[in-house]
């Protein structure tokens, strides 16, 4: 028996070896791969410094230089070398500040300043620790990971359509949460029904919207051939779906956590922007990466993956996709000491009184998993007109469901 679990251990030891050294091939080759970003002119006018830009014809972007639009109806677009886009709208001006990433992926950096107008941007990779995407306009920084927001200079406000952005302004920091405009002209929130009615440019955001969904369907079909033929990711699989995984990590050497880290979060990071409307196995697979990143992660590190699970969470139960709650919610219990360090609070992320009645339920039937992991900042008497009789009422309602979590969770919320 002693044989038998050393020759196991054995075979661990030697396939993960293999893995370190496939992804250090594919790294090299990652490395001389094209990287570079550019300025594509869609439509009109656009200069990039004093050369005139030509409509569909890409041009290398360095540090320093200037990109605007000229005349109404013109549209640029930035394709970032992470994969990122920003779109200038017309007679808009911006100044690349930073196009930096170090040869193991370790630190990217991205910044650029927002002279006039209005900018659009995608933000899709999810960055290391000391990595970063930046846009400054007004004095003010706006900083991002995996973000949709919209700048707009002539009207004075920022509004994130996707996660969140923390934007830094005279020593002061906001963060502004996605459909919570800003103004920033006041710098404080506006209300969102007046500004729908009387700010928000619509037809820039129909615009937008409908480029990031044809890129983004680009990107998940280039995904979903690459996560089947990407060896690396199926004989990673293959181990995840181990019972002795945690006792393999608890084995390994912090540098050798550290490699493992870095070369999962490269392949992460080709399907970080897969949301659980988009695609069942991708985000799945998405969601198992994380977990494993968050096995290995520095405790830094793991605060980044825990804020970003969050918005996974948020995410699921949005496009009541309710089936991914099983794979979200463990990570979550299994990590809310970090929960607890950050102070995140489920109230952060969904409002209690606008939910509609469909995903109050799902709250409800998962009641207590969700106060094992957020405490009492998940509270009952948060939501409107819910009271004990109608807990019950919506019990009896599906006694016949066939989920016995569902049964158990309501039984004990019922009969405490």
């Amino acid at each position: 028996m002693k044989k038998m679990k050393n020759k196991f251990i054995t075979f661990i030891i030697l396939l993960i070896l293999w893995v370190i050294g496939a992804w250090l091939y594919s790294s090299y080759l990652f490395k001389n791969s094209d990287r570079d970003s550019f300025v594509l002119l869609i439509e009109g006018a656009g200069l990039l410094n004093e050369q005139v830009l030509e409509v569909e014809k890409r041009e290398n972007l360095y540090i320093w230089d200037i990109i605007s639009t000229q005349g109404d109806n013109s549209l640029v677009i930035i394709e970032w070398w992470d994969g990122s886009l920003t779109r200038l709208g017309w007679n808009s001006t911006i100044e690349i500040k930073e196009l930096f990433i170090t040869h193991d992926l370790s630190m990217m950096n991205i910044s650029f300043e927002l002279l006039s107008w209005k900018s659009w941007s995608n933000v899709i990779s999810f960055f290391w620790e000391d990595s970063y995407f930046k846009e400054y306009f007004m004095d003010s920084e706006a900083s991002v990971r995996g973000t949709v927001f919209d700048v707009d200079l002539e009207n004075e406000y920022i509004y994130v359509l996707d996660h969140e952005v923390t934007l830094t302004t005279n020593d002061k920091s906001f963060i502004i949460w996605e459909r919570d405009p800003f103004s920033l002209k006041t710098f404080s929130f506006i209300q969102l029904e007046k500004f729908i009615r009387d700010i928000k440019n619509q037809a820039w955001e129909a615009l937008n919207d409908k480029y990031d969904t044809e890129y983004l369907e680009i990107l998940k079909q280039e995904a979903l051939e690459k996560f089947k033929e990407n060896i690396i990711l199926k004989k990673f699989d293959e181990v995840i779906q181990s019972e002795d995984l945690e006792k393999l990590i608890w084995t390994m050497s912090e540098s050798e956590k550290q490699e493992l880290y870095n070369k999962l979060l490269i392949e992460y990071q080709k399907i970080n922007f897969i949301k659980s409307s988009d695609d069942w196995m991708l985000f799945l697979n998405k969601i198992k990466l994380k977990e494993v990143l968050l096995a290995t992660a520095s405790n830094d590190n793991k605060k980044v993956l825990i804020q970003s699970i969050m918005f996974d969470f948020k995410e699921t139960i949005q496009s009541k996709n309710f089936n991914h709650l099983d794979s979200i919610l463990p990570i979550l219990k299994n990590h809310s000491d970090i929960l607890k360090e950050l102070d995140i609070k489920f109230s952060d992320y969904f409002d209690f009184n606008i939910l509609p009645d469909d995903l109050k339920q799902i709250m409800l039937n998962n009641l207590e998993s969700l106060k094992n992991i957020f405490g009492q900042s998940v509270d009952l008497t948060k939501f409107k007109n819910i009271s004990v009789d109608d807990i019950k009422s919506r019990y009896n309602s599906i006694k016949n469901n066939t989920d016995k979590v569902i049964h158990w969770v309501l039984d004990s919320l019922i009969n405490k």
